[in-house]
């Protein structure tokens, strides 16, 4: 199909699941969209209709010291009538393997309800390991500041890259075209961004969700605060994360914590070859591939390993399109 049409089938079938306006579908399909990034189930039962749809951004993470390959799940979405066949797995399915064949280490995504954090984990082996700290509505780092600016510029993303270098959890790393993408949504909002923080401002003209860049980091988290609904201060999930490339990930695991020593078996029911036995020792990771059947019983997932790797020190994923 012609890629114009592709997106455009793209572009139809998200508006109707998820009700954004023309503005924010604008800047997504004019900005963030790529159709080779793009995964679509059409109906070509007279005119051609999108059935189901999934985007795959690429992203770069930094993680221990190195910068990692991601791809962000955007815009899962079934229309109505089709759901409950089976399709949308089968379509992330799909989408993961291609992240395997295209070299991505990780895959991630936010959830819409908290209900899909089960969801992910039970279906496709995603692991809650990306949490944000929450701040009462009336804190006063919730107050819109007197001057916004509205317009991406150069000097704005290199502050907010420098505000990161110094820290140590795993996190994402935008590129200046994606973090304008994020100040551009935040403008149609109403908002817009200072050194401290990026504002969301709906109509109204009250402050809902600011992610603030330069606040101390708190818990291994840096302060992700929104607004509506008012949670109090804590840690809530915020995205999940899904191990793609296994033993290259663990080969980097590995070398920054040469003093581990471990061997332990892997089934991945997704992604086969990353099924096998796996041995940590002097900064390395061996890798034996098995069959299901000669693993050892208590073999670990994907979504358990996630878990063991980042208890303590989670990942933190902010300044999404979500």
């Amino acid at each position: 199909m012609n890629p114009l049409d592709r997106r455009q089938l793209s572009r139809e079938i998200w508006q109707e699941v998820f009700g954004d306006d023309d503005r924010f579908l604008d800047l997504y399909f004019g900005r963030v969209y790529q159709d080779d990034e793009t995964d679509l189930l059409i109906d070509y039962g007279g005119t051609p209709k999108a059935i189901a749809h999934t985007g795959r951004v690429s992203y770069t993470f930094r993680l221990w010291g190195e910068r990692i390959e991601a791809a962000y799940i955007s815009g899962a979405a079934t229309i109505s009538r089709e759901r409950g066949r089976g399709l949308m797995p089968s379509l992330l399915r799909s989408a993961h393997t291609k992240m395997y064949q295209t070299g991505k280490l990780f895959a991630f995504l936010i959830p819409a309800e908290p209900w899909l954090y089960d969801y992910y984990q039970r279906k496709f082996d995603y692991a809650k390991v990306c949490y944000r700290s929450v701040s009462q509505p009336n804190s006063p780092r919730l107050t819109p500041p007197p001057q916004l600016c509205r317009q991406a510029s150069a000097e704005g993303y290199l502050h907010y890259i420098q505000q990161r270098r110094g820290w140590t959890m795993g996190h994402l790393e935008h590129t200046y075209p994606q973090w304008q993408r994020i100040i551009e949504d935040a403008i149609l909002s109403g908002g817009g961004y200072t050194q401290e923080g990026i504002v969301r401002m709906p109509q109204g003209g009250e402050c809902t969700q600011f992610v603030a860049t330069q606040l101390p980091i708190k818990e291994g988290l840096a302060y992700h605060q929104v607004v509506m609904p008012p949670l109090g201060e804590d840690l809530e999930p915020h995205g999940m994360m899904r191990a793609i490339q296994i033993p290259q990930l663990l080969s980097l695991y590995a070398k920054r914590h040469p003093d581990v020593e471990c061997q332990f078996d892997l089934f991945d029911a997704m992604l086969c070859p990353n099924t096998g036995r796996y041995r940590l020792e002097k900064g390395k990771c061996l890798f034996m591939p098995l069959a299901p059947r000669a693993l050892q019983k208590e073999s670990l997932s994907p979504s358990l390993l996630l878990e063991q790797l980042f208890r303590g020190n989670p990942f933190y994923i902010d300044l999404m399109l979500d």
